[in-house]
């Protein structure tokens, strides 16, 4: 993988953390209300892409890893 994709979905994961916190604690402040599910729709995307970009960043190592050896050995 580039070194560009790489850093920007560090910096894109980073940066979904704050509001992510955010609305955890509006969902859990304003449970039962309009603003409360609104706000608990926003979180569930914020959560699948903080995963999403998570699990990338999580296998990024052993994909280096492998690639490298990929590499040495051709």
């Amino acid at each position: 993988m580039s070194k560009f994709l790489k850093k920007y979905v560090r910096k894109l994961h980073r940066w979904l953390a704050i509001p992510s916190v955010a609305l955890i604690l509006i969902v859990l402040l304003a449970r039962g209300t309009p603003l409360g599910y609104t706000a608990q729709r926003f979180q569930q995307i914020l959560m699948l892409s903080m995963a999403i970009t998570g699990l990338y960043l999580l296998v990024l190592p052993w994909w280096t890893k492998w690639r490298r050896r990929e590499r040495r050995t051709l």
